[in-house]
């Protein structure tokens, strides 16, 4: 019983740190290049699919 609690308190060490740290942003290299390219892509995006995203749809097809 000793140890179940044990390994228990570990691993939920584990996940507090990870859920602590958060990832670095990365650059957006695409926009940085050619930023006219990136908004006319996003506006065609947000006109097919909205502010919303993908529908449930198309995200079960992955």
């Amino acid at each position: 019983m000793t140890r179940t609690v044990a390994l228990l308190m570990l691993f939920a060490s584990f996940g507090a740190a990870s859920a602590a740290e958060t990832p670095p942003q990365k650059e957006d290299l695409m926009r940085k290049a050619d930023p006219g390219f990136t908004e006319d892509t996003h506006n065609i995006y947000v006109t097919t699919w909205g502010e919303g995203g993908n529908s449930e749809e198309i995200r079960g097809m992955d």
